[in-house]
């Protein structure tokens, strides 16, 4: 490489550093532009670890370079020279820093034990480390934090750990630059191992292991393994730590005879860790032989037995023995040791025995558990149930067999409906009748009659019978009506009704009506009115029938039907009816306000006329059926009321536009109230109604205000009886035309010396036309117009004389007032002077003499005379 002093081409430029990772750094320049540059020379080189320098050649045309495989947590100068196409060096460029990222790191364990873990560290590539720092904690035990310094090692001892603990165990190393790299992991220390002691070996297929937990150590829970001798098998069992002293727990499934070594672990609190192994040696029990309770067959004489017996036992036979439990004689059979079954036979029914299986080897045997076995009873015969009331029934039955133990007799009974908890009880075994009491009237009991002995009980037998119903009680004055019978009863004491069965007919009647009801009550329709009726009720339940209650009952007495009053006048009015249905004897006929209040009437009579009555007054009629022995029937009730008399003498009093007055007179009426209608006679409709408290006097007056001018109304007056329009008299009426309405705003729309247009407003209400008259000294002209013209012109009048215009409206024959208006005609041109003369006086004057014209056509001021010489034209004014 060539000196600074020969360098002919500059130093790269402005050298950067950039992307420094774990095991690399980018150094970036730039280039001079003359003269060429061949390549570039990058040199590197450590500080504390890596200080070996390595250079990098690059091209000429690079910008950059990436220096990999460094060391990690290393500080490393960099600087970049140039090479020119002659091979002269420019000077190093500026020397540039950079630390490179610590590398993270993996924590292992090298060895784990009771109370130290070793544990190292490494990382991926290399890393320059100053010091690592370990730091660790346990869970339960040693919670304190402790710290330990290495320096130059990648491995450490952690010691004075808690056996079984869980720590929480920390590296961080530090590199020369003063960067970390973290790593934790956790670690559980191992525990102690247990101490174990056989606690029961009298099982045949089971052994109970007791643990005690070691001391000074974390126990979760523990690891078993069963292995059989000369047995490939192993079996894992795993056993939670229960917290005590000592944990007990069974190995079960063992195989009678056979030879086991049982080992056990613990493990620590991270379920990782486990402790050595501890080992016990345990030769199962033999197997005696097991009866099979669920396969006995029992029977009257004779018992089938059935039991398990391992076959690779050595056993000659089995010997079978069985006595009476209340007896001494006992009894054996032996069977061969392939069989697993026996017939005991010749037995007593109802008696209980012990029976004892025993497997036999020489000398030596294996007996079951004893075991007692009732014979079965023979099925009872009860006797059909012949004795029984409404609160008792009386069992009877027999035994099937004779040579029969038996001890007691189990009756229970339950009732279908209201006895429904089940009642049970024994009686003695020599007993074979009994009464059940205290029962529950109509109730169906459902019957159960066993024989018992020892553990045996014979087939239950099973009957059913009802206890007679209670007689219903009738409930004394049924809710009668014409054409039913309300009937209600009671039952005296708790009892059990299904239905309640009803017979009914009437004393003239031979037709016999049944009825049920399942409550106590019953609704006996389509009856006839006015009968007395033969009444029977009684219970049912199953098939039993309770005694019958009788009573006599009477439907009420019909009402007459379709009552109507016709003929109705001011004074009288006939009523009319139809005899009520059933039977009776005679009808009461009631009048309020009558001259005769009440009197009777029998059947076929169907009128009665009733005279000299009030005009307009209210009747009130009742019909009351009777008979002898029968309540009276409700009244059927009728209101009439009389006609009233009709208004007299109505006649119009005074009228104008919007007002018609009226009055008329009333000879008897005690209505108090008239109905007085307006009806205008163009559109029909009643345009005026009111109703009208009668005057105290004989005189009455009325009047339609707000009524149309000029409009024809027909006015009529009808009587009402108390405000009601169904009651009135015939209406009086006569008929009146409200005044035309007076035209408004008369007005002068163009005024010259002979024409006039004069307007004015519309006329209110209804007219047939208008007339105008229009009245001068020289003028006396009439005119008709049609409702529609508001405007009229006058033509060919005289100039300058007064006027007097008059207009009204026309209705039928009726004239409005007239509206009347003045005016004069505007003055004309004059009119010629006549007899026109000319006079001399002298020889300078002429005197000229005329008359006034005769149409002036207004006032004439001055007179104009013009007079020609021969010389001038003169004119002059007088």
């Amino acid at each position: 490489m060539a000196s600074t002093s020969l360098a002919t081409i500059k130093p790269p430029q402005l050298v950067s550093i950039s992307s420094v990772t774990s095991y690399s750094v980018r150094v970036s320049w730039i280039a001079s532009s003359k003269p060429a540059v061949k390549n570039f020379l990058v040199e590197s080189i450590g500080t504390f670890v890596d200080l070996q320098t390595t250079v990098v050649n690059v091209t000429g045309e690079a910008t950059y370079v990436v220096i990999d495989g460094l060391t990690s947590g290393e500080r490393y100068n960099f600087r970049v020279v140039a090479i020119s196409n002659s091979g002269t060096a420019s000077d190093w460029s500026n020397n540039l820093q950079a630390d490179t990222v610590m590398i993270p790191l993996k924590v292992m364990a090298e060895s784990i034990h009771e109370r130290s873990i070793t544990v190292s560290w490494a990382s991926r590539a290399k890393v320059a480390i100053r010091e690592t720092q370990v730091t660790y904690q346990g869970t339960v035990e040693n919670r304190l934090l402790r710290i330990k310094t290495i320096y130059n090692d990648r491995i450490a001892t952690l010691d004075g750990l808690y056996p079984g603990d869980l720590y929480n165990v920390e590296v961080k190393a530090i590199s020369p630059t003063y960067k970390q790299a973290n790593a934790k992991e956790l670690f559980g220390t191992r525990p102690f191992p247990p101490t174990l002691e056989p606690i029961n070996y009298y099982n045949v297929s089971s052994i109970e292991i007791g643990v005690k937990p070691p001391t000074n150590s974390i126990v979760h829970s523990f690891n078993v393994s069963i292995q059989q001798q000369n047995q490939t098998k192993i079996t894992y069992l795993h056993v939670l730590n229960l917290g005590s002293s000592v944990t007990n727990f069974v190995i079960p499934n063992l195989v009678s005879g056979g030879v086991y070594e049982i080992s056990m672990a613990c493990i620590g609190y991270n379920q990782h860790s486990t402790s050595s192994w501890r080992r016990i040696k345990h030769t199962a029990r033999l197997y005696a032989p097991m009866i099979q309770k669920h396969r006995i067959a029992v029977l009257m004489d004779r018992i089938n037995i059935y039991w398990i017996y391992r076959d690779y036992i050595d056993s000659s036979h089995f010997l079978i023995t069985y006595y009476a439990v209340n007896g001494k004689k006992m009894s054996s059979h032996s069977i061969n040791r392939m069989r697993r079954s026996v017939q005991l036979q010749n037995l007593i029914s109802g008696e209980t025995y012990t029976v004892i299986v025993k497997a036999i080897n020489g000398f030596e045997f294996v007996s079951s558990q004893p075991i007692n076995i009732t014979t079965s009873l023979g099925r009872l015969r009860v006797e059909p149930i012949t004795l029984y009331t409404s609160t008792s029934i009386t069992l009877s039955w027999a035994t099937s067999a004779a040579n029969t133990i038996i001890e007691f007799f189990a009756i229970s009974y339950t009732g279908a409906h209201l006895d429904r908890p089940q009642n049970s009880f024994n009686v003695s075994g020599e007993m074979r009748t009994y009464v059940l009491s205290h029962l529950t009237p109509g109730e169906t009991y459902s019957i159960s009659l066993q024989a018992r002995s020892g553990q045996q009980a014979a087939d239950g037998n099973h009957i059913s019978q009802t206890t007679i119903p209670c007689t219903p009680t009738l409930i004394s004055a049924p809710k009668t009506t014409m054409e039913s019978i309300h009937l209600s009863w009671e039952i005296p004491t708790k009892s059990v009704v299904e239905v309640y069965k009803i017979i009914y007919y009437s004393l003239s009647d031979t037709v016999v009506h049944e009825g049920s009801s399942p409550r106590e009550g019953y609704i006996m329709k389509t009856l006839k009115p006015g009968l007395a009726y033969n009444i029977s009720i009684w219970a049912v339940s199953a098939s039993e029938k309770s005694s019958k209650a009788s009573t006599i009952q009477r439907t009420k007495l019909g009402r007459p039907r379709e009552i109507r009053v016709d003929k109705v006048t001011n004074t009288s009015f006939t009523l009319t009816w139809t005899d009520p249905l059933g039977s009776f004897e005679y009808i009461t006929v009631s009048c309020q306000k009558c001259l005769i209040r009440d009197w009777k009437v029998f059947p076929g009579t169907n009128e009665a006329n009733f005279i000299k009555l009030l005009a307009g007054t209210q009747y009130r009629l009742s019909l009351v059926t009777g008979k002898r022995g029968f309540e009276d029937s409700l009244p059927a009730t009728i209101v009439e009321v009389t006609k009233p008399h009709t208004p007299e003498n109505l006649k119009i009093i005074s009228y104008s536009e919007k007002d018609v007055s009226f009055a008329w007179t009333d000879k008897d009426c005690t209505s108090c109230f008239y109905r007085v209608q307006c009806i205008a006679f163009m559109d029909g409709l009643s345009f005026y109604d009111d109703l009208w408290s009668k005057n105290i006097t004989s005189y009455y007056e009325y009047s339609c205000n707000d009524l149309v001018p000029g409009e024809l109304y027909t006015i009529t007056v009808t009587s009402l009886i108390n405000n009601d329009l169904s009651f009135r008299s015939p209406s009086l009426f006569i008929q009146q035309r409200t005044e035309p309405a007076i035209p408004n705003k008369i007005h002068i729309l163009t005024r010259t010396s002979q024409s006039v247009t004069l307007a004015w407003e519309k006329a209110e209400g209804i007219f047939d036309y208008y007339t105008t008259k229009l009245v001068s000294s020289k003028h006396y002209l009439l005119a008709n117009y049609s409702p529609e013209v508001t405007t009229v012109e006058g033509r060919n009048l005289d100039p300058f004389l007064g006027y007097d215009f008059y207009i009204s409206t026309v209705s039928g024959q009726l004239l409005s007032e007239a509206r009347h208006i003045h005016f004069n005609t505007k003055e004309g041109r004059p009119g010629q002077v006549s007899e026109f003369k000319l006079m001399p006086v002298n020889p300078t004057k002429i005197s000229v003499q005329f008359k006034q014209p005769s149409n002036s056509n207004g006032k004439i001021l001055a007179y104009r005379i013009s007079y020609q010489g021969s010389a001038s034209n003169v004119s002059i004014f007088l």
